[in-house]
């Protein structure tokens, strides 16, 4: 099997390319940048920028010759919603043209009708679109891994003896190890039934016993400390304008909070069987 994933680069695209290859797919990608020499995971790359919707020319050439592509692009810049909409759909349609038997749109859990945040929105956009055309669309939670949200989340525990959790740390997060989520692409490839699918542990975990568990397992003692989500918004704002990275942005807490509402089915088990547990994602994700 010949695949594409965009976004190439990307913290899950990287992992899951890893991940495929090993099980012998024959794995391409996807970059804005045109020098990008591909890993050993990776066959090569083909140029494709989001924020213009041009493509490589070389790659429309090529994607009659690819049995499936990965929609794993995304372009975070805080506006760019509506070229994340328009590039995603132009490569669909042209791989729809060439014969790609198989698309699949990663999503997310905060893709929904009533989103609050530019993510969510657009996410929530791309699935009509390729609920319409009827191709596969999957929703990951939060990734356990060593990059991406969690990444950054785990980064801090590692560093800061004081860790704030938001509302106490009692809302639930739906999360995936970044393997489970790899099998789970991989079954997918693999079956001619196209469907919708949310992947994430069957039992949900709250932002506390995530916390407390990347301490654990870093061995580390922290004191947790709980703050009110209206209270983080503002200086999370600030930091915002003033060029601060912070572990968390303000869309995140916004979709937390907003998430809570949600209450959805996993598929995970049915696609994959057993479940890695949480020390397991934890374990595999900080090693």
């Amino acid at each position: 099997m010949k695949v594409l994933i965009t976004g190439i680069t990307g913290f899950l695209a990287r992992e899951v390319a890893a991940r495929l290859s090993k099980s012998g797919i024959e794995v391409w990608g996807t970059s804005r940048r045109e020098d990008l020499r591909a890993s050993s995971h990776v066959r090569g790359t083909f140029r494709f920028d989001l924020s213009s919707a041009e493509i490589d020319k070389n790659l429309v050439e090529a994607l009659s010759g690819f049995d499936a592509v990965i929609h794993s692009a995304h372009d975070f810049t805080e506006g760019a919603g509506e070229n994340n909409l328009r590039a995603t759909i132009t490569l669909a349609e042209i791989a729809s043209r060439s014969g790609v038997k198989k698309q699949i749109f990663v999503s997310s859990y905060s893709a929904r009708k009533d989103a609050i945040t530019e993510y969510g929105k657009t996410k929530f956009a791309l699935e009509e679109y390729f609920s319409g055309k009827g191709d596969d669309i999957v929703r990951p939670g939060l990734i356990v891994g060593d990059g991406g949200l969690y990444g950054r989340i785990a980064n801090f525990v590692s560093v800061s003896p004081v860790v704030f959790l938001i509302n106490g740390g009692n809302g639930d997060v739906p999360v995936i190890g970044i393997a489970d989520l790899s099998r789970a692409l991989e079954k997918i490839l693999g079956t001619k039934e196209k469907r919708a699918s949310n992947l994430f542990h069957s039992k949900l975990v709250s932002l506390r016993v995530m916390a407390v568990e990347i301490a654990r397992v870093l061995g580390k003692r922290r004191i947790f400390l709980p703050i009110p989500a209206g209270l983080i918004i503002a200086p999370l704002v600030i930091a915002q304008k003033l060029g601060i990275k912070t572990p968390i942005g303000v869309d995140n807490v916004r979709a937390f909070v907003h998430n809570q509402s949600t209450a959805i089915q996993s598929d995970l088990a049915s696609l994959i069987g057993r479940e890695s547990t949480l020390e397991e994602m934890t374990r595999e994700a900080l090693q």
